[in-house]
């Protein structure tokens, strides 16, 4: 089953944990992600473990957006250090997750540079790095509560569910899981009209690892002489929520569904709206 929630600090900004729990129930939330605190602070560490399971609103992810594979070593070695410490925030307070991204061979002045272009990303010698730094990230950890996840993104190391599906053989270790998010696996025409076959599919393949997803959507734009597409609300777009949706009522466990990117809190409201009118028609609780 499914557990509908929202980046609400997209449009609260940094709030106190009870604060954030208020627009968790004013909402409807059953997840969030874990909100803005010191991860070495102890006494808060453990009251923000404690509220949310009192409230019942499962913390979705810790995120670490970041570049792991920075060209630069300086700037590699603090994003993999950040990532060890989101690691160990989401081991100790319970989140479902921590969510990062495998990391791209960009410079630190490419725009969205942890996945952003490079033509070395698609090469067995960047997969090969990837697998290293998760390894020393969960050596370092040793999870046991929660996972270390990545979010595949078109461009880059890990992009689709064959590279992760190799990367979690490889790895061969239970604190390394999935984190799914449909939309970035719209990458052509083909793909967005038939996205819940691409649904399917990534269930298919990385289901029973799965333990957080995303909620977004995704349209075209422009000429059709060039690819082109944007991100756009849920349930405004092409992605079949009814397929996604479907897939999910199959993993294990309630899983967090988060909603990002939305302006405001109406447009979150409106586009949970979307999402639980398709729930419903398949009798599914978020």
């Amino acid at each position: 089953m499914a557990r509908l929630g929202a980046s609400i600090t997209d449009y609260l900004g940094p709030v106190d944990p009870d604060t954030y729990l208020k627009e968790c129930a004013d909402q409807g939330y059953r997840s969030a992600p874990c909100p803005e605190i010191n991860p070495d602070d102890t006494d808060v560490v453990r009251y923000v473990r404690r509220e949310f399971a009192k409230a019942d609103v499962t913390i979705s992810e810790v995120a670490a957006w970041v570049n792991p594979m920075d060209p630069d070593p300086r700037l590699r070695s603090q994003a993999r250090a950040e990532i060890t410490s989101a690691m160990a925030l989401a081991d100790e307070i319970g989140a479902a997750c921590c969510t990062t991204v495998s990391g791209a061979l960009a410079s630190a002045d490419t725009p969205d540079s942890h996945v952003g272009h490079h033509p070395d990303n698609f090469t067995s010698d960047a997969v090969d790095a990837v697998i290293e730094w998760i390894r020393d990230v969960l050596a370092a950890v040793n999870p046991t509560r929660s996972f270390l996840t990545l979010e595949m993104c078109p461009w880059a190391i890990v992009d689709c569910p064959e590279v992760y599906r190799d990367i979690l053989d490889r790895v061969d270790d239970p604190g390394l899981a999935v984190h799914l998010d449909p939309a970035n696996h719209m990458t052509s025409p083909r793909a967005l009209f038939n996205s819940g076959a691409v649904i399917e599919d990534l269930f298919d393949q990385l289901g029973k690892w799965t333990k957080a997803c995303h909620a977004k959507d995704v349209t075209f734009v422009g000429s059709p002489s060039i690819v082109a597409m944007k991100e756009v609300p849920p349930g405004t777009g092409y992605l079949d929520y009814n397929a996604f949706l479907r897939c999910m009522t199959r993993l294990d466990g309630d899983v967090p569904l988060i909603m990002e990117h939305l302006p405001d809190r109406e447009t979150y409201a409106q586009s949970g709206g979307r999402i639980r009118k398709v729930a419903d028609a398949h009798g599914v609780s978020l």
